[in-house]
Parts: structure tokens; sequence; C-alpha cells
């Protein structure tokens, strides 16, 4: 079977994500890498990095290329690299990770250039379509500027779906107990924003702040719209994210039969994406994970017969690109 020439566009903490996941996966030709940074920094925070360790493979930069894996990749060093001649490298997958191209339009100039299809690794601010798989990816009609969602939207949107399908959600309330992220500050310092708390210093502080998961899971799950609320609480850890889901449901379901439900119909509907676990986790212990997100099975509660409470992990990096790779392999072969 050919092999899905992919791109990333944006090598931050999602692109370089990205590609230590596509390095294991043989399904996929990486045809290049493209960001504004010097390209020996590209090599090196591939082979270093501070949450998940040292790349098992040797990683060389030369001649505007990295070597690593056997493979030898083109690097980019274009503010607009759909100016230059994408068309020579068929791209049939470009992985957009820049955190600012978000509309169609803004996309647009990297169809005309020649590459087939993109994905967003954000939620948009326009009407372009957005899919997670096994959860509207059935919907996916060939459009080619689609978005992923977000991390949060990934994890959360199973549960749901299931939840609603089975028991029927009256109403939920999710609080994502999120690490900080590369837009946060290390020190207090001013920024360009409204949200005041977003000048506090990340590694010092629990910071409550603004969130679009509630617009992005009404638009996927439209099913539940009016009946979601969540929000968003960043806290100094590099990685992983805590779910902690309370929701009231229309039928009577005790903490045995969620349980059971989330693990066996979880596991036929949701396979690679929702997982069941008997541990006591902490953040550390989800890094690296790969499902869209882990349900700890004993944390799971009743408080009445119809309102429930459980929390789910997710390696908001890892987790949420292999949920990207599980599009992209939906989209390249439609």
């Amino acid at each position: 079977m050919k092999k899905i020439n992919v791109f990333i566009n944006g090598f931050g903490r999602i692109g370089r994500a990205l590609l230590r996941r596509l390095l294991e996966d043989d399904r996929f030709e990486i045809v290049g890498i493209n960001d504004i940074y010097p390209q020996e920094q590209y090599a090196y925070l591939l082979q270093f990095d501070s949450v998940y360790g040292r790349l098992r493979y040797g990683v060389e930069q030369k001649n505007d290329c990295i070597i690593v894996a056997d493979r030898v990749i083109p690097l980019f060093n274009e503010e607009k690299v759909e100016s230059t001649a994408l068309y020579d490298l068929d791209i049939d997958i470009l992985f957009q990770c820049t955190g600012v191209h978000l509309t169609r339009r803004d996309n647009q100039p990297f169809l005309d250039s020649g590459v087939k299809k993109i994905i967003v690794s954000a939620p948009p601010l326009d009407d372009m379509p957005m899919f997670i798989v096994s959860i509207n990816d059935e919907q996916y009609q060939g459009q080619r500027i689609v978005s992923a969602a977000s991390c949060s939207a990934n994890a959360i949107a199973p549960v749901l779906k299931l939840l609603n399908e089975y028991a029927g959600v009256e109403a939920a309330g999710i609080s994502m107990i999120h690490s900080y992220t590369a837009d946060q500050k290390l020190l207090d310092a001013p920024v360009n924003t409204s949200e005041l708390l977003r000048c506090r210093s990340a590694s010092s502080n629990i910071l409550p702040l603004s969130s679009s998961a509630t617009v992005t899971l009404e638009k996927l799950l439209p099913q539940l719209d009016g009946r979601i609320q969540t929000h968003s609480i960043r806290v100094p850890v590099p990685a992983g994210t805590l779910y902690d889901f309370s929701m009231q449901l229309i039928r009577p379901m005790d903490a045995e039969g969620l349980n059971q439900l989330l693990e066996h119909v979880g596991y036929d509907k949701y396979r690679e994406i929702l997982a069941v676990t008997e541990n006591t986790l902490a953040s550390s212990d989800i890094v690296g994970d790969s499902h869209g997100i882990t349900i700890e099975k004993k944390r799971t509660v009743n408080v009445t017969d119809r309102f429930v409470r459980l929390l789910g992990w997710q390696d908001n990096e890892t987790g949420y690109v292999s949920q990207m790779i599980r599009l992209a392999l939906k989209v390249a072969f439609f």
C-alpha cells in the first residue's frame, strides 16, 4: 500500500509530539517540516525533551534535513511555506500545527500550492468542519480542510457520547485540570490579552482560564447543545490532564454499571481512544499514553442514582496527536 505523504507545518510541542508518533508508524512518509527557528534547534528539541525524555533514535541535522530513524526529512525555514514549491513534495496531508492558521481562508494558499488535504491541530475560528474519529467522522465527505478539534474535546467527547446513548445525559459539568502550555508565561509578565490571569506565572499558580471546549463539544455533539459546561484549570505540571466529570443522567445507572459500560461497550466503540484502568494514577503516569482518555475505574461514584462522577486522564500532547493520526488515516483514504 502506498504510504501517506505528510508535511508538518509548525514544530512546537504538538509538531514534535506528532513526529515522534509518526516515526513509529510505517504507513506514513514524512516529506517535510517547517518552522521559523534555527534548524539546529529542530534536531536538538526532537532528540531531547524535558517531558518525554531522549528520543530512542539518533538525530542529525545536515544540509537542510533531519536524519532520524533511517529517514531523511527536508527542513524549511519559511514564514510563508505555502509560497514555496510544495507541489514537488506530493503532500497528501499537511498537519497544520502552527496554532495561527485557524480559518479556511488561512489554509487555502496551501491547497493552491499543491497540498491535497489539511488537518488543523486546534479548534477553528470559522465554520471549518471538525472531526473526531468514532465521534462524528462518519460525516466526513472529503472536505480538504478540517480541524481535529482540541485535546480536551478528544478526551471528553467519547465519554459524553457513550453515556448519552445508553443512559441519556441531562447535564454535564467537566473540570479540566490541565498542564500548563507553551502560550503561558513562566514568570509574571504582561501579555496581549484581556484575560488578566494569563499574565501570571504558570509554574507558580493554579489558574482558572477560559477555554473553547464547551463551544467545541456542542458543535461535535449537537444532541447535547446547551447541556455541557467545561472549566479549564491550569496547574504547574508540564504534561497530563485530569478530567473531572459530574453528570446528571436521564436514566439511573450505578457506578458498577457505568464502569462496565465504559469498559466493554466503550472498548468496542472507541478502541484505542477510550481506555479503563484499575490502577490509581498520578499525572506523570499518563505521560506517553496514546489514548484519547483513560478512565480511572476506582474513582467512579454515584452521588444519587442519576448523578454520577468519574475521573479520566489524558496526555494532552501524545493522546491528541495520536487522534490526529487516526483522523489522517480516515481523511487520506476517503
